[in-house]
């Protein structure tokens, strides 16, 4: 084929010939200066967010892509709670050239496309997610529409756990608890007063050559599984912890993985109004 009829490459396809792709790092100005964004004053950078095929998508298909905000946290501030994806709004990553970010899926905003490759020039990324932390960055962001959110009931009769559960499902002391999964037989049913919730629990843990948990994470499951069983309105029919390897793919179809901020909006009160 002739030069002249080769089509020139879309604006996408050259933002990414330039290193702009899912995972680069920019300043914020150069996102406000594009599309007049209300950024919180301590939100000193962007992150691209959409995924490379739609970057490089013809611009009839695909003319904008999407940023959120962020900033770098100061060394004494308490991120412990933002790593590995735990908190479904916020995430902290650390990136090859030694910064550390946290960024908000709440800020995301969409750009031209056109707009951003006149605005960057030959301007270099601040900074690239790597390969491993982009795969859990695309997790994180899914999670926000992915993850379970129960009946406000629910929610409000496991509050008088929530201590012991939070110790399981919150922190990094039990790493080797990789998931825990609910099974409520009236799922999405707001129930009066009276009528109780029948749930069981699977604790999913790293397969560690046993057919049980380390002696610490047994601990807290025989604690989480109490807390949750002295609940008023919820009947705890079944639990059992199982290593991840024995987990069937199929309960992925009715089982619910207890995310970090699974439990909603915390009561039927604070729920936002259904629509």
């Amino acid at each position: 084929m002739p030069d002249s009829d080769v089509p020139p490459p879309t604006t996408g396809q050259q933002l990414y010939d330039a290193g702009w792709y899912q995972g680069t790092i920019l300043p914020v100005e150069v996102v406000v200066r594009i599309r007049a964004a209300t950024v919180p004053e301590n939100y000193q950078y962007a992150v691209l967010i959409t995924q490379d095929c739609n970057i490089v998508a013809e611009d009839e298909k695909e003319s904008h892509v999407e940023v959120t905000f962020g900033y770098c946290p100061q060394a004494t501030d308490n991120t412990n709670a933002l790593a590995q994806g735990k908190n479904p709004r916020l995430f902290l990553i650390e990136v090859p050239q030694g910064q550390r970010f946290v960024w908000d899926v709440r800020q995301r905003v969409s750009v031209s496309k056109t707009a951003l490759h006149t605005a960057l020039g030959s301007s270099e990324p601040v900074g690239r997610l790597l390969d491993s932390d982009l795969r859990e960055f695309r997790i994180w962001l899914s999670r926000r529409y992915t993850r379970p959110a129960f009946p406000g009931n629910f929610n409000e009769r496991l509050r008088p756990a929530k201590s012991a559960t939070d110790k399981v499902i919150k922190t990094d002391a039990l790493r080797s608890i990789r998931a825990v999964f609910y099974l409520i037989t009236e799922r999405d049913e707001e129930l009066p007063e009276g009528m109780p919730y029948h749930l069981r629990i699977i604790f999913c843990f790293k397969h560690n050559g046993t057919a049980d948990p380390l002696p610490q994470a047994a601990t807290e499951i025989e604690k989480f599984t109490k807390a949750v069983a002295n609940c008023p309105g919820i009947e705890l029919t079944k639990h059992e912890s199982i290593p991840d390897t024995r987990f069937p793919i199929q309960y992925l179809d009715v089982w619910e993985c207890v995310d970090f901020d699974a439990r909603s909006y915390g009561s039927s009160e604070s729920a936002p109004p259904r629509i």
